[in-house]
């Protein structure tokens, strides 16, 4: 079977349950009768080996072959390629008697020598099985095989006897648990930092090696047969996807597949965690070489019932997932019973009706950069957390608490330093990028938070921040806005910033001339008096032009803080207005795009199309009707067309009117849980 699938088409795959699907007549039936009913849906087919969260003895998987060599030919009848999509490789939770290979091998180990349940790929005999589980795979015939995700490191890595010696024969030098415990967490921070990116290179070798095992086993059979793996951001395992994608194309330079996954699993009970996936989904792929094109994201609603998410939701992932870098979708919603599936036709029918749409997303997108906000993180980023802390046992910040607001009120997410018109350094990513990586960034638009400014003071560049951190503080206040001129009509107006064990506010000052503030914090007056008369407690949000011609902002919380609380503020007209006013000033009129009128919820990505012309997709996560959303577009055509995701026909839009390289653009009505493209 051939795997040419048409440039620019968006790859939708449907994953199948072992036995209780494909293995059962009857289910098997329903299956094929529905493909054959609705022709072009679904362009593959995936079909599971196993179901429990252990790795399969190997006699459970000479049974499953049996049953894939007899099935596939079924479903490659109505031309669709038919792989196999392997459970579990290393295993993640438990072992089954009779089932899961269950031996004394070496177990992945903690820090601390604590055992996990994971079988260590350092071991020759797992490694030999491992061999023998893909040579018995790639006999069944598939065109294709995925490994799933529990090819990964629990935690940090594993620090059994056995890792430890590679590591020992990587750097030069013998290491117990206790010594890369103290290289991790003391010393100098240039000696940590070396330390902790000596492991993730470790990491990162030790995982793909498990992929160079794979393939050549495969090789042994079938070195025709392209590889696919799934992950999800993990940024202990150092982000490793060159060297997986390498290890899977082989000495034949096949072509690879890839599966980002990033949970939502029941996408109706927190429905704004759609924003949250996609941009999880976008900083994975970011890292991901350009040489992979067939990328799914993972659409699940796991255990998989009909009404765990709805057909809207769901849809919704496939467009907002394509959106943030990916080229289709992997469908993982079949029951894991073995019941009819007739509950389960709408969501067919759902994806069936939009199908044109997700095409046309591919098409206008390609591999093209998402451009705007970029979160700087590079390969090495889990090395710069918790720096003066425990690296392995502290509490973290994750991405998502940085862009989720900004994302929310339609300002654009990059998810790599080429598509970043403003980067924001948060905490001690400043530590990823060498001094004169860093000079060019301050020679910009930077946006720092407080903990940022203090490192990047510490490290020499002071004069090019423009502001100095006077102290912390954590307490209820007031914010209030000031008369510089990105507060516009807003100046004076004031927000409640409650604590509640939120982090700490940091107050800042100005350290040079030209250095301006544009919110303050004031005492929390609970008698009622006006914020005006109440005490000043310092600055904590400022911007500067430095000598290098950069432009930096300083935001002491939000929307780098974790309280919600917090966070939600710009969700208000005066905050949501003064976020877009700075990250339009900061970005130099560089901003690709944003929405300039005040809505409830809009995500926007901003990407090219082939000709290098802006294409935008906009998705309303609220559950209000927007009307009149005016979209800031910059550099853009006299008339964009928008394109529904019901397959209607494209509705052209006049620019109504310039502001300096921004034309706007207004569409009349976008429904609750609406997507849209906008294209030239």
């Amino acid at each position: 079977m051939s795997l040419d699938h048409p440039a620019g088409k968006a790859k939708i795959s449907l994953r199948m349950p072992w036995y209780y699907q494909y293995g059962i007549e009857e289910r098997r039936k329903e299956i094929l009768e529905w493909l054959e009913t609705c022709p072009g849906t679904i362009d593959e087919i995936a079909m599971f080996t196993g179901l429990g969260f252990f790795p399969p003895d190997l006699r459970v998987v000479e049974r499953q072959v049996v049953v894939l060599k007899k099935v596939m030919p079924m479903f490659r009848a109505l031309g669709l390629p038919v792989g196999i999509n392997h459970h579990m490789t290393i295993g993640a939770r438990y072992e089954k008697p009779g089932q899961s290979l269950n031996q004394p091998w070496q177990k992945m180990e903690g820090l601390d020598g604590t055992a996990g349940k994971w079988y260590c790929a350092s071991d020759p005999r797992m490694q030999d099985y491992i061999s023998r589980l893909y040579i018995l795979l790639a006999s069944a015939g598939p065109d294709f095989i995925w490994m799933d995700d529990d090819i990964r490191l629990d935690g940090a890595g594993c620090f059994c006897d056995l890792c430890l010696e590679r590591f020992a024969g990587e750097t030069g030098r013998r290491w117990t648990r206790e010594d890369l415990k103290a290289a991790f967490n003391h010393g100098s921070i240039e000696e940590r930092l070396s330390a902790r990116k000596a492991w993730l290179a470790h990491n990162r070798r030790s995982i793909a090696e498990i992929y160079v095992l794979i393939r050549g086993a495969v090789d042994t059979v079938a070195p025709s047969i392209p590889l696919g793996c799934m992950n999800g951001e993990k940024p202990y395992e150092g982000f490793r996807f060159a060297e997986i994608a390498a290890a899977m194309s082989g000495t034949g330079n096949l072509p690879v597949k890839w599966r980002p996954g990033a949970g939502f699993y029941g996408g109706d009970v927190l429905p704004g965690h759609l924003l949250l996936k996609g941009h999880t989904i976008g900083r994975v792929v970011a890292f991901l070489p350009p040489t992979v094109t067939d990328i799914q994201s993972e659409c699940e609603c796991f255990p998989s019932l009909s009404q765990q998410k709805s057909n809207t939701m769901f849809g919704l992932e496939i467009g907002v997932d394509i959106a943030a870098g990916c080229t289709g979708s992997a469908l993982n919603f079949l029951p894991l019973t073995s019941n009819p599936i007739a509950e389960y036709r709408s969501r067919f029918a759902w994806v069936h009706a939009r199908r044109r749409f997700y095409d046309r997303l591919v098409t206008t997108f390609g591999r093209s950069p998402c451009e705007g906000i970029w979160s700087a993180q590079t390969r090495d980023h889990f090395a710069c957390e918790l720096t003066e802390d425990d690296w392995l046992g502290g509490n973290r910040r994750y991405e998502s608490a940085i862009i989720h607001a900004l994302s929310e009120i339609g300002l654009p997410m990059a998810y790599g330093q080429e598509g970043a018109a403003v980067t924001i350094l948060h905490d001690d990513t400043c530590l990823e990028f060498s001094r004169d990586e860093l000079l060019k960034m301050l020679s910009g638009s930077v946006w720092l938070d407080g903990p940022a400014l203090t490192r990047l003071n510490q490290m020499g560049f002071a004069e090019h921040t423009g502001f100095t951190v006077r102290t912390t503080i954590s307490d209820d206040v007031h914010e209030l806005l000031t008369s510089d001129p990105l507060n516009g009509d807003f100046a004076g107006w004031q927000y409640a910033l409650w604590e509640w064990g939120g982090e700490p506010i940091t107050v800042i000052a100005p350290a040079a001339d030209h250095s301006r503030v544009i919110s303050e914090i004031a005492e929390y007056d609970v008698e009622g008096n006006m914020v005006s008369r109440a005490k000043k407690l310092g600055a904590i949000s400022g911007v500067f032009e430095n000598s290098l011609g950069g432009r930096v902002a300083v935001t002491g919380l939000h929307p780098w803080g974790s309280n919600p609380l917090v966070v939600s503020l710009l969700l208000s007209l005066a905050k949501s207005t003064q976020f877009k006013a700075l990250t339009r000033w900061l970005s130099k009129e560089q901003l690709p795009a944003y929405i300039g009128s005040f809505h409830g919820k809009i995500g926007l990505w901003c990407r090219r199309d082939g000709r290098g012309r802006p294409a935008l997709f906009l998705v309303n996560v609220s559950l209000d009707t927007a009307e009149k959303v005016q979209v800031m577009v910059r550099d853009a055509e006299p008339t964009l067309t928008l394109f529904r995701a019901d397959g209607s026909a494209g509705q052209p839009l006049a620019r109504r009117k310039q502001d300096g390289v921004y034309g706007q653009f207004e569409i009349d009505r976008l429904p609750p849980w609406e997507m849209v493209l906008l294209r030239t």
